[in-house]
């Protein structure tokens, strides 16, 4: 998710489903009638992780603290897994030990902001350490 991707709608219908709905719940100015489709949320997920001038990530501040469980952020250029109040360094290979990261400091958000509102309204993405 945090490079902006949802579930897959037909091999993880379930997941889907699941994301969908807090997807939606997240973000009423993108689903006024409370329904969304496949298409609407991928053409603002794609908005919202590549500016269409520079075709680089589109990323923003926030303060470590306030983000949920499950979203993506860069330290020192360095991509951090925050999951439950502990940020996991990613590397290729898997999740490293988690690094001592200060929670009231600003960090570059790499999920983008619809996916984390859908996090918030209670989507858990998939993690394995």
């Amino acid at each position: 998710m945090s490079a902006g991707h949802r579930p897959c709608a037909e091999c993880r219908r379930d997941r889907f489903n699941l994301f969908k709905e807090a997807w939606i719940e997240g973000n009423r100015e993108h689903a006024p009638s409370g329904k969304a489709s496949v298409s609407d949320i991928d053409n603002l997920l794609h908005r919202e992780r590549v500016d269409t001038d520079s075709k680089e990530k589109r990323t923003y501040l926030a303060r470590l603290i306030d983000l949920p469980s499950g979203v993506f952020v860069a330290v020192a250029g360095k991509s951090l897994l925050w999951w439950e109040g502990n940020a996991y360094p990613w590397l290729p290979t898997g999740y490293q030990s988690p690094v001592e990261v200060s929670k009231e400091n600003s960090v570059e958000v790499l999920t983008p902001p619809s996916l984390v509102n859908a996090i918030r309204c209670g989507y858990v993405p998939t993690v394995e350490f």
